[in-house]
């Protein structure tokens, strides 16, 4: 059995903007997820990695300090804000699929969604942060230990020790 990741004193402000400068946060949820590809040019020779991706998504709750987790009050769930992208409008038919044109591509409208915050209580771990690739390149760590470091990292990068000014 893995120890679960937990963080103490992190500065964590709530949907309605409530700080909690000394929260205790605990990680309920992980899913990790590794791709990679690799192909042989003639079936005999080497593969060649052509893709590798690896994904990290985690939950958790927080509670406004360590001892209302002791004397067993209710938790929150962890929530942070999110950009989403701008985004291309397409032309859709009838039945709502999308239209192509001549070469198969789809046909824009002109019209562009402009880019919106959202809440969201999922979080993806920064594979490409420098400390995340020091720990992914450090062989002396793999495995459970090793993305409960990078959860654990990228919970404090997010929800730092004292909140900047």
């Amino acid at each position: 059995m893995t120890q679960t990741v937990k963080i103490n004193k992190a500065v964590v402000k709530d949907k309605l903007g409530w700080g909690h400068p000394s929260a205790f946060i605990a990680i309920w949820d992980v899913t990790e997820e590794i791709k990679s590809r690799s192909t042989s040019s003639d079936g005999i020779g080497d593969y060649v990695e052509e893709s590798h991706s690896h994904v990290i998504e985690y939950e958790g709750n927080y509670w406004g300090d360590r001892q209302m987790q002791i004397d067993g009050l209710d938790s929150r769930p962890l929530a942070h804000f999110v950009e989403i992208e701008q985004e291309v409008v397409y032309e859709k038919n009838e039945f709502n699929e999308n239209v192509l044109d001549d070469v198969g591509e789809k046909v824009p409208t002109g019209e562009i969604k402009p880019a919106y915050m959202v809440w969201t209580d999922k979080f993806t771990v920064d594979m490409k942060h420098p400390q995340s690739v020091q720990i992914t390149s450090n062989p002396s760590i793999s495995g459970k230990e090793e993305r409960n470091r990078l959860i654990e990292l990228d919970v404090k990068r997010k929800f730092p020790e004292t909140a900047a000014n």
